[in-house]
């Protein structure tokens, strides 16, 4: 019998359907399969137990759900980004984008928030204020993927309600605290 995980073989068809035959650019992907590539597309490092405690399922699930994904093609390539310049490229060019999330919460309570936050490394400040917003979170992220990505993450705790992204264009920053 082939291996299955909790949610079972990927689905398959017997015999005459009407619904119409998926093409072949578009692979059936089950509710989990998204799942984890969306925590691999956040952070492609993470180890196979980090996934399965994510994603509330065993570590040998997720290994046979990412060997099953590579063999259809669906994960190519595990990657690195690097700040570093391509070959060619200025070197202010890999400076990444900087942004500015403001984040209307769910309750007054914004510690767990504040602490999660922290564990991002994109993450360059946080504050909870006064009045709406609740949270602005200063944040560097090497591209605009990455910087989507951070802003779907952030959406996805518990404590937010909404996230708003401003763009960084220019400016100045005090570095010495004075």
């Amino acid at each position: 019998m082939p291996d299955q995980d909790k949610d079972g073989p990927p689905p398959t068809t017997s015999g005459p359907t009407n619904a119409p035959a998926a093409s072949a650019r578009e692979p059936v992907l089950t509710d989990s399969d998204r799942h984890l590539l969306d925590l691999l597309k956040e952070d492609a490092r993470r180890s196979i137990s980090t996934l399965a405690a994510m994603t509330g399922t065993s570590r040998p699930s997720v290994k046979r759900r990412m060997d099953r994904l590579q063999a259809r093609g669906i994960i190519r390539r595990y990657t690195v980004e690097t700040a570093l310049p391509k070959q060619g490229q200025a070197a202010g060019a890999a400076r990444g984008v900087d942004a500015l999330f403001t984040l209307v919460g769910r309750s007054g309570h914004y510690g767990p928030l504040l602490a999660a936050l922290r564990q991002r490394p994109e993450c360059l400040a946080a504050w909870a204020v006064t009045g709406s917003p609740d949270v602005f979170v200063l944040v560097h992220c090497l591209s605009v993927t990455a910087l989507d990505a951070t802003r779907a993450h952030m959406l996805r705790h518990p404590a937010v309600k909404s996230v708003s992204t401003a763009i960084i264009l220019d400016g100045w920053r005090r570095e010495d605290g004075g």
